[in-house]
């Protein structure tokens, strides 16, 4: 009997004797351990710099006047007034589909009803900061690993405006959390479970209910589902389940505002019917990119629909329907659009300015100017541009092929929604965990100098661009801040105390005859009558047509010669 060699097997790994000079338990010196311990020290490390960023800024706005802490300027306002009647048993808000994003109402109401008050309002808001950053961090893990998800986390939670934004009472703190929390359920890490794309798509309905302009991302996180982010067709036929789930699980999110307009209208209105009038503001004559008021609009969000409505039945010459208001104003804009291409041009072209400045300025906050008032600010201290440029560095294609690529599409449907509509630092916020993500990875790439000499010119050039303030609208925006907080302050009696706010105002709008007015009215309540009348002077050179300034310097001008010489 002949005895045969076994043939090893093809592809077999050959076993390697260890070398003699080598231990079998050597550990390479450039690579640290990374264990449990480790790993907890670090997201210490972010929990620590969460605490103490939003609990200094807590403090600051607790100990400061009951005004500022319970300020409510423009959209703010309108949510809470709509919150209240909610509490109150109004339900379904009136007979008029709704006119602003529903979602953020009712998260006030529901908080209004067990009896809080606007400071429940901002402890859970930062609640749900909280939680954005442990998506930001899962996110970052599930693409780049443990380290720059890490860094990830601490840019959060250093970025300004995002925590500006936790302690106003705006939907964008809601927003961010229910998109992340959309995207992070749809990660293909989960497996094949369908009821994760269902999970993800009522997520992403409920963050449309909270900022509509998240509607854009409905057909990029479709498509991506579909082909796993490598947008190839032939992957398309495998994949279709999920999808429909996944819209299915958008269509439940948006369907009580859909169905609440149908109900209370009989329109069919996806979900607010704002749309046609916030295009028009952002595609006009006067517009710089950002809002820019229309004619015959008050500006104020509480009565902007009834405005909208009553101009656009003017021009068409008819009672018209809610949709066909809308349609009106969509109408105004395009045919600004059609009619002046080069203009349109140069629009886009602020509005793209504006994304990527550093400038964060909105209708209800601007940054420098809550710096002024609440320094606690400065302990988060992260602008736009170093996120922009350190994203520049960190740029890969994972962020446009793969697993990855829905998070690219956030920041792209987010650009795409600013160029539509208007730039707005508060729209801005909801893509700025993805660059967070984007600037951790090019961080650790600066670290390991392992970005080329472009990358570091792109990322350089990009930050210097953006960390200069191109735009005037910066400063008419601050100053605008101040005269509604100097508002506040006259309203509630606090005269004295609204005069520096409308000073500062003033000055950064010289040309305003309003802000001039209310600052000669301000200094008549406190005694100043010679200030009074030179400013209400002022006011009136600015504005001759104004019969409530003419009234208020008259007075003035006789409590000043009544005065004992």
């Amino acid at each position: 009997m002949i005895r045969t060699r076994a043939r090893p097997k093809r592809g077999g790994a050959k076993k390697r004797l260890p070398d003699a000079s080598q231990s079998l338990d050597v550990r390479s010196p450039a690579t640290p351990p990374i264990g449990g311990r480790t790993k907890w020290q670090q997201w210490h490390a972010v929990v620590l710099l969460f605490a103490l960023t939003r609990g200094a800024y807590l403090w600051d706005l607790a100990t400061s006047s009951p005004t500022e802490q319970h300020f409510l300027p423009l959209d703010s306002q309108r949510y809470w007034e709509a919150a209240t009647s909610i509490a109150k048993g109004s339900t379904l808000l009136g007979s008029q589909p709704f006119s602003f994003a529903p979602l953020y109402a009712y998260y006030l109401g529901a908080i209004q009803l067990v009896g809080g008050n606007i400071w429940a309002v901002y402890l859970s808001q930062v609640g749900l900061s909280a939680l954005t950053v442990w998506l930001v961090y899962k996110l970052g893990l599930a693409t780049f690993g443990h380290h720059t998800a890490t860094i990830a986390a601490l840019l959060w939670c250093l970025y300004g405006a995002a925590g500006v934004l936790e302690l106003t009472v705006v939907e964008t703190t809601l927003g961010t959390f229910l998109t992340l929390l959309g995207v992070y359920l749809m990660l293909p890490s989960r497996g094949r479970n369908l009821r994760w794309p269902l999970l993800g798509g009522l997520a992403l309905g409920l963050a449309c209910l909270a900022r509509p302009n998240t509607l854009l991302l409905a057909p990029f996180a479709g498509l991506w589902l579909l082909t796993r982010g490598t947008w190839r067709a032939r992957q398309i036929g495998k994949r279709s389940g999920p999808v429909i789930i996944l819209l299915a699980g958008i269509g439940v999110g948006i369907a009580p505002a859909t169905f609440r307009n149908r109900a209370v209208s009989g329109e069919w209105v996806l979900i607010s019917a704002q749309g046609g009038v916030t295009f028009a503001q952002g595609n006009n004559p006067n517009s710089e990119g950002a809002y820019a008021q229309l004619a015959g609009l008050s500006g104020d969000p509480i009565t902007q629909a009834d405005e909208a409505t009553k101009v656009a039945q003017k021009a068409l010459g008819r009672r018209a329907t809610t949709q066909e208001v809308d349609a009106y104003w969509y109408q105004q804009g395009l045919s600004y659009l059609r009619a002046n291409l080069g203009d349109a041009a140069i629009l886009w072209a602020k509005k793209l300015r504006g994304w990527f400045g550093s400038d964060e300025i909105s209708m209800e906050y601007v940054l420098s100017a809550e710096r002024s008032i609440h320094p606690s600010l400065w302990l988060m201290p992260l602008p736009f541009g170093a996120l922009l440029g350190f994203a520049m560095l960190g740029m890969r294609r994972r962020f446009l092929f793969g697993k990855s690529a829905l998070l690219g599409c956030i920041v792209l449907t987010n650009l795409v929604s600013v160029l539509i509509f208007f730039f707005s630092s508060r729209y801005r916020v909801p893509a700025v965990p993805v660059l967070c993500i984007m600037s951790a990875h090019g961080l650790r790439a600066a670290i390991t100098r392992s970005a080329s000499p472009l990358r570091w010119a792109l990322g350089g050039v990009a930050t210097s661009l953006s960390l200069v303030s191109w735009s005037p609208a910066y400063r008419l925006q601050e100053a605008s801040f101040f005269y509604l907080l100097g508002n506040q302050y006259f309203r509630d009696g606090e005269h004295h105390a609204s005069l520096p706010f409308y000073e500062r105002a003033a000055s950064g709008r010289p040309g305003d005859w309003k802000i001039h007015h209310n600052l000669g009215e301000a200094y008549g309540a406190t005694g100043h009558y010679r200030k009074a009348v030179e400013t209400l002077e002022r006011a009136q050179q600015l504005d001759p047509t104004q019969p409530s300034t003419a009234r208020a310097l008259s007075y003035y001008r006789s409590m000043l010669e009544s005065e004992p010489r």
